[in-house]
């Protein structure tokens, strides 16, 4: 069995891009699968990987979302005591950091280590303002607990909670709060969430703007597509009702891509947030394709 496996879930990605984020992954992991999600450049991904070892690929048919995701996750947990989550533009910046973080890990007492379910890699900037600051006034390479939304990319999950808890992602989501939903579920079964201080992943959140939007304490640097802004509406809207994402959260994931995105199309923004509003009360999930998202 290996101590640490990489999992990189791709969708068309940015070739030169995917390539720093294998390479930083395989400097900090023993293993890496790659799940690409029917990807139209899929030759340039076989031919990028083919030329490093211990390294696999899966092509699935088609854009499957986060179902990727949990395959990996699923095929990994048999062979790896944690599992290192990537997005194909996310990239560790130094080598052997998974290492000095588990190291961090193995130093606490058993029963605080058998709490944690997922360790986070920060890069400071897809995380709420609040955990931040938070981590902007903790001492640096230090590991905190946390209640606040993670993201999938950059975490480090311990492969026992997917066995003992049976702790799966939602597929129906698709894409979007699938990793929101994922920790908030966690943090019910008693786990905890914790983040390493040190930021030491790029991560790339979004479409960058040209010029970020400065609201009071809060800054906009990045824009999204309608369909994603829809995604991203209906899902929190669902967990808004479950109760896996706080009404800060909630309203925070909207607007951050909804402001921008309405300066550029207004009426198109407000038809996918209504539609987003109405699918997430209703529980329409799963992939959604209509000339309305265009």
């Amino acid at each position: 069995m290996y101590r640490v496996c990489g999992l990189i879930w791709t969708y068309n990605p940015d070739i030169s891009l995917l390539r720093r984020t294998v390479e930083g992954a395989l400097a900090n992991v023993d293993y890496l699968l790659v799940v690409d999600n029917g990807s139209a450049n899929r030759e340039e991904i076989k031919s990028l990987l083919s030329i490093y070892s211990h390294t696999d690929v899966v092509f699935l048919p088609k854009n499957l979302g986060v179902a990727a995701l949990d395959l990996g996750l699923r095929v990994l947990s048999r062979q790896c005591e944690w599992v290192l989550i990537l997005d194909d533009d996310s990239i560790i910046l130094q080598p052997n950091v998974v290492a000095e973080i588990l190291d961090k890990y193995y130093s606490l007492p058993p029963i605080v280590r058998a709490r944690i379910g997922v360790i986070s890699i920060s890069d400071l900037k897809s995380i709420p303002i609040t955990l931040r600051q938070n981590l902007k006034r903790s001492p640096r390479e230090t590991l905190i607990v946390h209640y606040e939304p993670a993201i999938f990319s950059g975490s480090i999950v311990k492969t026992e909670i997917l066995h003992t808890d049976m702790l799966r992602i939602n597929k129906n989501l698709f894409i979007d709060h699938a990793d929101t939903d994922f920790f908030a579920r966690l943090l019910k079964k008693g786990y905890m969430v914790t983040i390493y201080t040190k930021p030491l992943l790029k991560h790339r959140l979004g479409i960058p703007l040209s010029k970020p939007i400065n609201l009071l304490f809060y800054k906009i640097e990045s824009t999204t597509k309608p369909i994603r802004l829809y995604y991203v509406t209906r899902n929190a809207t669902y967990l808004l009702i479950k109760r896996n994402i706080t009404i800060i959260h909630y309203l925070l994931s909207i607007f951050r891509y909804a402001i921008p995105l309405f300066l550029e199309k207004p009426l198109i923004t407000v038809r996918v947030v209504a539609l987003g509003i109405i699918h997430g009360i209703t529980g329409t999930l799963g992939v959604w394709e209509t000339p309305l998202l265009k």
